[in-house]
Protein backbone atom coordinates (compact mmCIF):
# COMPACT_ATOMS: atom_id res chain seq x y z
CA UNK A 1 0.00 0.00 0.00
CA UNK A 2 1.44 3.37 -1.01
CA UNK A 3 0.98 5.75 1.92
CA UNK A 4 2.19 8.76 -0.08
CA UNK A 5 -0.87 8.60 -2.36
CA UNK A 6 -3.23 8.26 0.61
CA UNK A 7 -1.59 11.20 2.36
CA UNK A 8 -1.80 13.32 -0.82
CA UNK A 9 -5.51 12.53 -1.23
CA UNK A 10 -6.21 13.38 2.42
CA UNK A 11 -4.26 16.62 2.14
CA UNK A 12 -6.15 17.70 -0.99
CA UNK A 13 -9.53 16.81 0.54
CA UNK A 14 -8.60 18.69 3.71
CA UNK A 15 -7.58 21.84 1.82
CA UNK A 16 -10.73 21.93 -0.30
CA UNK A 17 -12.97 21.20 2.67
CA UNK A 18 -11.36 24.05 4.62
CA UNK A 19 -11.78 26.45 1.68
CA UNK A 20 -15.40 25.43 1.19
CA UNK A 21 -16.11 25.69 4.90
CA UNK A 22 -14.49 29.14 5.12
CA UNK A 23 -16.37 30.41 2.07
CA UNK A 24 -19.70 29.15 3.34
CA UNK A 25 -19.09 30.66 6.78
CA UNK A 26 -18.32 34.01 5.18
CA UNK A 27 -21.48 33.89 3.06
CA UNK A 28 -23.46 32.81 6.10
CA UNK A 29 -22.13 35.72 8.20
CA UNK A 30 -22.90 38.25 5.44
CA UNK A 31 -26.36 36.76 4.91
CA UNK A 32 -27.07 36.87 8.64
CA UNK A 33 -26.03 40.49 8.95
CA UNK A 34 -28.29 41.39 6.00
CA UNK A 35 -31.22 39.17 7.00
CA UNK A 36 -31.63 39.78 10.74
CA UNK A 37 -31.88 42.89 12.88
CA UNK A 38 -29.54 41.40 15.48
CA UNK A 39 -26.83 38.82 14.95
CA UNK A 40 -24.73 37.37 17.76
CA UNK A 41 -21.21 37.11 16.29
CA UNK A 42 -19.88 35.19 19.29
CA UNK A 43 -22.55 32.48 19.05
CA UNK A 44 -22.43 32.74 15.23
CA UNK A 45 -26.23 32.78 15.09
CA UNK A 46 -29.07 35.28 14.77
CA UNK A 47 -30.75 36.30 18.01
CA UNK A 48 -34.26 34.84 18.23
CA UNK A 49 -37.28 36.63 19.68
CA UNK A 50 -39.10 35.61 22.89
CA UNK A 51 -41.10 32.97 21.00
CA UNK A 52 -37.89 31.32 19.81
CA UNK A 53 -38.31 32.19 16.13
CA UNK A 54 -37.19 34.99 13.81
CA UNK A 55 -40.58 36.70 13.40
CA UNK A 56 -40.16 40.45 13.62
CA UNK A 57 -36.38 40.12 13.46
CA UNK A 58 -36.04 39.13 9.80
CA UNK A 59 -35.32 42.16 7.65
CA UNK A 60 -34.89 40.45 4.27
CA UNK A 61 -36.53 37.16 3.28
CA UNK A 62 -34.01 36.66 0.47
CA UNK A 63 -31.00 36.96 2.76
CA UNK A 64 -32.72 34.77 5.37
CA UNK A 65 -33.10 32.10 2.67
CA UNK A 66 -29.38 32.41 1.82
CA UNK A 67 -28.54 32.14 5.52
CA UNK A 68 -30.59 28.97 6.01
CA UNK A 69 -29.22 27.43 2.80
CA UNK A 70 -25.60 28.02 3.84
CA UNK A 71 -26.36 26.72 7.32
CA UNK A 72 -27.62 23.44 5.84
CA UNK A 73 -24.82 23.28 3.24
CA UNK A 74 -22.14 23.84 5.88
CA UNK A 75 -22.92 20.74 7.96
CA UNK A 76 -21.57 18.11 5.50
CA UNK A 77 -18.51 20.25 4.71
CA UNK A 78 -17.69 20.46 8.43
CA UNK A 79 -17.90 16.67 8.71
CA UNK A 80 -15.66 16.17 5.67
CA UNK A 81 -13.11 18.64 7.06
CA UNK A 82 -13.16 16.90 10.45
CA UNK A 83 -12.65 13.42 8.95
CA UNK A 84 -9.91 14.70 6.65
CA UNK A 85 -8.13 16.44 9.55
CA UNK A 86 -8.41 13.27 11.65
CA UNK A 87 -6.97 11.13 8.84
CA UNK A 88 -4.17 13.64 8.27
CA UNK A 89 -3.23 13.66 11.98
CA UNK A 90 -3.33 9.86 12.14
CA UNK A 91 -1.01 9.76 9.14
CA UNK A 92 1.40 12.22 10.80
CA UNK A 93 1.48 10.09 13.98
CA UNK A 94 2.28 6.84 12.16
CA UNK A 95 6.07 7.03 12.66
CA UNK A 96 5.80 7.65 16.40
CA UNK A 97 3.24 4.86 16.70
CA UNK A 98 5.47 2.45 14.79
CA UNK A 99 8.44 3.43 16.99
CA UNK A 100 6.39 2.77 20.13
CA UNK A 101 5.21 -0.64 18.91
CA UNK A 102 8.76 -1.59 17.83
CA UNK A 103 10.39 -0.52 21.09
CA UNK A 104 11.64 -2.91 23.75
CA UNK A 105 9.42 -1.30 26.43
CA UNK A 106 6.93 -3.35 28.42
CA UNK A 107 3.37 -3.54 27.14
CA UNK A 108 2.23 -1.33 30.02
CA UNK A 109 4.58 1.43 28.89
CA UNK A 110 3.65 0.89 25.24
CA UNK A 111 -0.06 1.16 26.13
CA UNK A 112 0.54 4.38 28.08
CA UNK A 113 2.56 5.91 25.25
CA UNK A 114 0.00 4.82 22.65
CA UNK A 115 -2.80 6.40 24.68
CA UNK A 116 -0.95 9.72 24.64
CA UNK A 117 -0.57 9.36 20.86
CA UNK A 118 -4.35 8.98 20.60
CA UNK A 119 -4.76 12.06 22.80
CA UNK A 120 -2.29 13.91 20.60
CA UNK A 121 -4.21 13.06 17.42
CA UNK A 122 -7.49 14.16 19.00
CA UNK A 123 -6.01 17.41 20.34
CA UNK A 124 -4.49 18.24 16.97
CA UNK A 125 -7.74 17.45 15.18
CA UNK A 126 -9.97 19.43 17.53
CA UNK A 127 -7.48 22.24 18.07
CA UNK A 128 -6.25 22.46 14.49
CA UNK A 129 -8.18 25.67 14.06
CA UNK A 130 -5.91 27.42 16.60
CA UNK A 131 -2.68 27.56 14.53
CA UNK A 132 -4.70 28.09 11.35
CA UNK A 133 -6.37 31.13 12.93
CA UNK A 134 -3.02 32.51 14.11
CA UNK A 135 -1.60 32.05 10.61
CA UNK A 136 -4.64 33.74 9.04
CA UNK A 137 -4.43 36.66 11.47
CA UNK A 138 -0.72 37.09 10.74
CA UNK A 139 -1.43 36.98 7.00
CA UNK A 140 -4.17 39.63 7.28
CA UNK A 141 -2.05 41.92 9.45
CA UNK A 142 0.91 41.29 7.15
CA UNK A 143 -1.21 42.43 4.21
CA UNK A 144 -1.93 45.70 5.99
CA UNK A 145 1.79 46.05 6.71
CA UNK A 146 2.59 45.52 3.03
CA UNK A 147 0.04 48.18 2.08
CA UNK A 148 1.65 50.54 4.59
CA UNK A 149 5.05 49.66 3.16
CA UNK A 150 3.86 50.65 -0.31
CA UNK A 151 2.73 53.99 1.09
CA UNK A 152 6.19 54.52 2.51
CA UNK A 153 6.10 53.41 6.14
CA UNK A 154 9.53 51.81 6.68
CA UNK A 155 8.73 49.96 9.89
CA UNK A 156 5.85 48.12 8.21
CA UNK A 157 8.22 45.74 6.41
CA UNK A 158 9.93 44.85 9.72
CA UNK A 159 6.57 44.33 11.41
CA UNK A 160 5.41 42.09 8.55
CA UNK A 161 8.50 39.89 9.01
CA UNK A 162 7.94 39.76 12.79
CA UNK A 163 4.31 38.70 12.24
CA UNK A 164 5.39 35.86 9.95
CA UNK A 165 8.00 34.74 12.49
CA UNK A 166 5.40 34.82 15.29
CA UNK A 167 2.96 32.71 13.24
CA UNK A 168 5.64 30.08 12.56
CA UNK A 169 6.66 30.11 16.22
CA UNK A 170 3.05 29.73 17.35
CA UNK A 171 2.50 26.76 15.03
CA UNK A 172 5.70 25.04 16.18
CA UNK A 173 4.74 25.54 19.85
CA UNK A 174 1.29 24.07 19.17
CA UNK A 175 2.95 21.05 17.53
CA UNK A 176 5.34 20.67 20.48
CA UNK A 177 2.58 20.94 23.11
CA UNK A 178 0.31 18.46 21.34
CA UNK A 179 3.06 15.95 20.56
CA UNK A 180 2.23 12.51 22.00
CA UNK A 181 5.71 11.90 23.41
CA UNK A 182 5.74 15.31 25.08
CA UNK A 183 2.33 14.63 26.62
CA UNK A 184 3.63 11.29 27.93
CA UNK A 185 6.73 12.94 29.43
CA UNK A 186 4.68 15.73 31.03
CA UNK A 187 2.23 13.28 32.62
CA UNK A 188 5.03 11.11 34.02
CA UNK A 189 7.05 14.07 35.28
CA UNK A 190 4.32 16.20 36.87
CA UNK A 191 1.17 14.11 37.34
CA UNK A 192 2.25 10.58 38.28
CA UNK A 193 2.86 10.09 41.96
CA UNK A 194 6.07 8.11 42.56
Amino acid sequence: MNHKHIHAAVEIADRYAEKGEGSLKTVRAIAASEAFRRYDWIADAPVRNLSGNFRGIVISKRWATVFHFTENALKPVERIALVAALADNLFKARQQTAAILGSADSWDTKAARLSTQVSSVMLRTAGGVIPASADLLAMILGGYCQIAGLVGVQRAVDLDQKLKTMAVSFTSKFEKITDGDNIYLFINKYLVIN
